[in-house]
């Protein structure tokens, strides 16, 4: 085995999934994609569902940004599901918010709406403002793409009120 190998084979699931986090922020999906698989395997042979249901998300969002729309849903459906088990609010919604941006990016703007609403509901009654923020400027976007540029005014305002908060969360 390879030095480097054996280094990934010995992180944790968690720093798999940070790790993944690290290189989806600098746009090296590969990368990403790698540690949210190693940490998905981990998460499962621990049967930590709330790990396993990051590391999906995580997924998802490397499919999304990839244009993979079918693996970014079913990853993030699988997700939603495990966060649902785990009475996860936080998680729901942001499970929520990423299928409304699947569904807004391939044009089927009533369930984008939908799913977008419901993520923010979800995180209004949770109290996670972060959560609310980024579904609220992701409806803002689908208001905007549709020609509805009160209603994303409204929705880029909402988000706007929550930078206090956010700085504290």
């Amino acid at each position: 085995m390879q030095p480097a190998s054996r280094a990934l084979d010995e992180m944790t699931g968690a720093a798999h999934h940070a790790r993944g986090l690290h290189y989806a922020d600098r746009a090296r999906w590969a990368e990403a994609y790698r540690h949210f698989r190693h940490g998905l395997w981990e998460a499962r042979h621990q049967g930590d569902a709330e790990l396993e249901a990051r590391c999906l998300m995580g997924q998802a969002e490397v499919h999304m940004a990839l244009g993979r729309w079918e693996d970014a849903r079913e990853g993030a459906e699988r997700a939603l599901v495990l966060f649902d088990l785990i009475a996860s609010p936080g998680g729901m919604a942001d499970a929520s918010r990423l299928l409304g941006v699947v569904f807004r990016e391939t044009s089927r703007p009533a369930l984008a709406e939908s799913r977008l609403r419901c993520a923010v509901e979800i995180a209004l009654s949770s109290g996670s403002p972060r959560s609310e923020a980024a579904a609220r400027h992701e409806l803002a976007e689908l208001y905007r793409q549709s020609g509805r540029s009160a209603e994303a005014l409204e929705q880029v305002n909402a988000a706007s009120a929550l930078s206090p908060h956010l700085a504290t969360a």
